[in-house]
């Protein structure tokens, strides 16, 4: 595993990240947690493009408190300029977004 900058470390076996994430922008202090975000894979199957973050319970946070990690997945429209996003949320009304990526 290495690190790019402290708060993030890329998992060469399994092309997973690992980063710490901002939850309460923008107040002081700035609380994070840690996420795992797969590139290619999604709930470990290969899918080409895609991006996924793990949904994990019981994680702590940076203020030393359990929060949960909700999963989403992510596919960049290459060339398009778009991103869409959708939180498949068990138990939960899921969402879906697009964002432009470029003007």
């Amino acid at each position: 595993m290495k690190s790019s900058n402290g708060q993030s470390r890329i998992n060469d076996v399994d092309g997973s990240c690992n980063r710490d994430n901002v939850t309460n922008f923008p107040t002081t202090p700035v609380i994070t947690r840690p996420e795992t975000i797969f590139n290619n894979k999604v709930d470990g199957t290969a899918r080409e493009g895609y991006r996924w973050r793990k949904p994990e319970t019981g994680v702590t946070n940076s203020a030393g408190s359990l929060v949960n990690v909700s999963e989403f997945i992510d596919l960049p429209l290459r060339g398009m300029g778009l991103n869409a996003t959708v939180g498949p949320f068990s138990g939960q009304s899921s969402y879906f977004g697009l964002s432009v990526t470029k003007p």
